[in-house]
């Protein structure tokens, strides 16, 4: 009974890591001293030619990779909303299995961190 609650136990553990492995989006490379914006800023940068995202704390100007974005316009639902798109964003099996190679990607359009 031991060793099946140690195993149980074991299995939750990876899991969790797994999860909160899943839902870390901290950018490749960050600059030292990164400016910081307010939700408020944030909303104003809403259209398809001024869109910034949030995701994990990182603000984002993604406005250049709208043409190139392979979901489409699917990226301009967190476009301008004010809310950090992690949740969302992880939810995308495409985004999972290329979580390196997109936080590369994104490295150039940081722009900043949530206040």
């Amino acid at each position: 009974m031991k060793h099946l609650a140690l195993i149980t136990l074991g299995i939750i553990t990876t899991a969790l890591v797994i999860y909160n492995k899943k839902l870390q989006f901290i950018p490749n490379k960050l600059p030292k001293n990164l400016k910081k914006y307010s939700v408020a800023t944030i909303k104003k940068h809403n259209t398809k030619d001024d869109a910034w995202i949030i995701l994990d704390g990182y603000v984002y100007d993604v406005t250049k990779w709208i043409p190139d974005h392979p979901g489409g316009l699917a990226i301009m639902k967190g476009v301008g909303s004010g809310e950090d798109w992690l949740d969302n964003f992880s939810k995308i099996d495409s985004h999972l299995k290329n979580n390196a190679k997109i936080r590369g990607l994104l490295t150039k359009y940081l722009i900043g961190k949530l206040e």
